[in-house]
């Protein structure tokens, strides 16, 4: 099948996949010829669209098509949707392992990453610059007297210069 550009705007605007994301639930175009402007796929006779939805939000779809009319029972919305389940936990699984990634890897008030992944990162650098011959440079920065921003200005104008460093940096 072809997915073209045009042929979804036209779906979303009028077909099987407009009728997923304004109902939020699965649509079926059984005759694809006799509805115009219904199907995402060129050449589908049969198109089976079911939501992706995750805490509330559809967050992409599934799209079955087939070449004749008329193909899809009842049984195949059915299991459709119940793999649109799995595909919808299994997304929002991997979404939350990565935000968790990141959020060990980072300093909450910077951005700027902590220093365990900075150790992580210099060994993996090692490794790499010994491999390949080459040499490997570390600056450092130090700021000093910093605590007497934090006494002179307070902790918010503190955290602002932090963050404005990190940012430059």
């Amino acid at each position: 099948f072809d997915l073209s550009e045009d042929a979804v705007a036209a779906s979303a605007e009028a077909g099987v996949l407009a009728r997923v994301l304004a109902h939020r639930a699965t649509a079926l175009a059984t005759d694809l010829a006799a509805e115009e402007g219904a199907g995402c796929l060129a050449e589908a006779g049969a198109e089976l669209c079911i939501p992706l939805i995750r805490q509330g939000e559809i967050i992409g779809v599934i799209l079955v098509a087939h070449p004749h009319p008329h193909f899809f029972a009842p049984e195949d919305e059915a299991m459709g949707e119940t793999l649109a389940e799995v595909c919808a936990a299994a997304i929002r699984n991997v979404q939350l392992a990565e935000q968790l990634r990141y959020l060990g890897q980072t300093d909450p008030l910077t951005g700027a990453y902590s220093q365990r992944h900075f150790h992580a990162r210099l060994r993996t650098e090692v490794v790499r610059a010994r491999r390949y011959h080459k040499q490997l440079a570390l600056v450092m920065l130090d700021l000093r007297q910093f605590a007497q921003v934090n006494a002179t200005l307070g902790f918010e104008q503190g955290d602002d210069l932090l963050r404005t460093v990190a940012r430059r940096l």
